[in-house]
């Protein structure tokens, strides 16, 4: 055989070889840091609770505010749709005079 064969089936399985142990790695580092976010949301879930209970009252406050805001806002709405078709109302009298 000749060296430069030897050489390229050589290196072509060293390839392989750490191609594999690559996935491997890759496979076993996924695992690990899916079993390590898990543990850190279970150790965190408490927490997590006890502040969204602390926040609550605030959303519900909020929740509110908005509400109210948004009905001003539609309340406002409606009146400036009534003005606008009053003064278009007049303008068409005025102009059904004229003629």
């Amino acid at each position: 055989m000749n060296l430069k064969k030897v050489a390229r089936k050589l290196t072509k399985k060293a390839k392989k070889e750490g191609t594999k142990l690559a996935k491997s790695a890759i496979k076993e580092g996924g695992k690990l840091a899916r079993s390590t976010a898990k543990k850190i949301a279970k150790a965190a879930a408490p927490k997590i609770k006890e502040l969204r209970k602390k926040a609550q009252p605030k959303i519900k406050q909020a929740r509110k505010v908005a509400e109210k805001k948004f009905a001003e806002g539609v309340d406002a709405a409606k009146e400036a749709l009534k003005d606008g078709l009053a003064a278009s109302a007049k303008s068409l009298k005025k102009a059904s005079k004229s003629m």
